[in-house]
């Protein structure tokens, strides 16, 4: 029972209802040497991407081993991340779609970091826009799950 209640609730961080909180991107420290960013960075920033998760590992009680799944979800299992929406979605283990609210987001540089959380399951993902990797880590009940992949700008045309 308690595995079943950790893999609901990991999905529903991951899937959850669209975000009402907004969270600006991040901005140079007061006093830093940066003129900050352009307009057309500051837009690329919010720019969806679409995300493939392709290796997962799986620690619990200090040990880590491979998974074939991302929680309930076959692998390579797909992502889109929406910064300007404040959701990422997905589908879940019977092809409905899911979103889940980005509570904390921050672009500096190459790296997009986007945080949330559904009850006792945060999460948590870093896509880096300049050579697409991505690393995606949700934890639960002293478990942590930790998904390897790429990002890409999603067309949304």
């Amino acid at each position: 029972m308690k595995k079943m209640l950790w893999t609901a609730g990991l999905l529903s961080a991951l899937f959850l209802t669209p975000a009402m909180a907004q969270t600006p991107a991040a901005t140079p420290a007061p006093g830093a040497q940066s003129s900050g960013p352009s307009e057309a960075e500051t837009m690329e920033a919010l720019l969806p991407l679409a995300c493939t998760i392709e290796k997962v590992q799986v620690c619990k009680d200090g040990e880590c081993k491979a998974s074939e799944t991302f929680g309930e979800i076959a692998l390579p299992a797909k992502l889109l991340v929406h910064p300007e929406r404040r959701i990422i979605a997905g589908v879940n283990k019977d092809g409905l779609p899911h979103v889940s609210p980005i509570h904390l987001y921050a672009q500096t540089d190459n790296d997009l970091t986007a945080q949330g959380f559904d009850g006792e399951v945060s999460w948590m993902i870093l896509a880096d826009r300049k050579d697409d990797t991505m690393t995606f880590s949700a934890a639960s009940d002293h478990t942590v799950m930790t998904g390897f992949g790429s990002c890409k700008d999603f067309d949304e045309k």
